[in-house]
């Protein structure tokens, strides 16, 4: 899970706050401390739980930004212990992170989880996270789905976005725009980003409906995340069993034919003879094509210190919302 350089996260969206920004000696010495002594003394505070403990946060983070992750780890904990959520949270993270204490994913998503339990959007959104992807338990789809749609419902757009691409992967297309909508509506950038695209008129000038289009671009993600994971059955599954595939490898002039058991098998040696193996792909350019729809992008692809790119033509039909590739053509090039 990636983490902000601050860990304070406490809405829907991760924005380091005033105590986590890098002021200066004098800001830190004058501000900070006149906050706290604020909050210490007022006398609406006075004896108030939730005040000190608000006090026991500014410092904890204080003590986080200064690098004393040690020391910033025992304050949260602290502060978890007493049911403090920010405490909580700071405590998973921290663990999550390996910073000052040892990385530990399981204990994470217990704190995660602890959160979760007390209404947290944040605490439930990472709950299923790990659940979805294995973080310190077993991949468990439900239990990631159903954390999913309580920090949907509790006003998380990271969730919302997520939730939506989630239910795309299961057929469910109305429910899913629904979800990213209703985050792109409260302010989310990439679910407005990804709406966007969705509702993209292709290079024909003809309407591709916008579920459509968010089932291709979800199968392509999963195709992108199986390469990135070295994972070769898993560039293959859209692909049709009778699928039409050709290949024109570097400087060669004739196209080479494959069935889709050879191109997972030419996959798997290309991931094992790499060292290390990275995948970046251009946007989607998608047009109507006789009843189909035509995909283009352009890949650079990583094995080791080779370079490649490759230029990608898929033919796409949809069978109850699920893509399945007809046909593929890809063009090998050392750029």
């Amino acid at each position: 899970m990636a983490l902000p350089r601050c860990l304070i996260r406490t809405g829907r969206r991760r924005l380091p706050p005033a105590a986590c920004r890098t002021p200066s000696a004098g800001l830190r010495r004058c501000g900070l401390i006149g906050l706290c002594a604020f909050l210490w003394f007022s006398p609406l505070a006075a004896g108030d739980r939730v005040s000190r403990e608000t006090v026991e946060a500014l410092e904890a983070y204080a003590v986080y930004k200064m690098a004393q992750y040690t020391e910033a780890y025992r304050r949260f904990l602290a502060l978890g212990r007493k049911g403090n959520l920010q405490g909580m949270l700071n405590v998973a993270n921290m663990l999550q992170a390996g910073l000052g204490v040892e990385r530990d994913e399981t204990g994470a998503l217990e704190w995660y989880r602890r959160a979760a339990d007390q209404g947290s959007a944040v605490g439930m959104y990472y709950t299923a996270q790990a659940y979805r992807r294995g973080y310190g338990t077993l991949v468990e789809r439900l239990r990631a789905r159903h954390w999913l749609q309580k920090a949907a419902d509790a006003g998380s757009s990271e969730a919302q976005l997520e939730l939506g691409k989630l239910l795309l992967d299961a057929g469910e297309t109305a429910a899913a725009l629904e979800w990213i909508r209703r985050a792109a509506t409260g302010g989310d950038s990439l679910a407005a980003s990804y709406l966007a695209g969705l509702n993209r008129t292709d290079d024909g000038g003809s309407e591709i409906a916008a579920g459509a289009r968010a089932l291709i671009i979800n199968a392509w993600a999963a195709i992108d995340r199986s390469a990135a994971n070295r994972n070769a059955p898993g560039t293959v599954y859209y692909l049709a069993h009778d699928a039409d595939i050709r290949i024109r490898l570097p400087a060669a002039k004739n196209w080479t034919p494959m069935s889709k058991r050879e191109l997972k098998a030419f996959w798997q040696h290309s991931f094992a003879r790499a060292r290390d193996y990275g995948i970046q792909r251009s946007e989607l350019r998608m047009r109507a094509r006789d009843g189909r729809i035509a995909v283009e992008s352009v890949i650079d692809e990583r094995l080791g210190s080779t370079k490649l790119r490759l230029r990608e033509s898929a033919l796409v039909g949809l069978h109850h919302e699920r893509v399945v590739i007809e046909s593929l053509t890809l063009i090998i090039e050392r750029p």
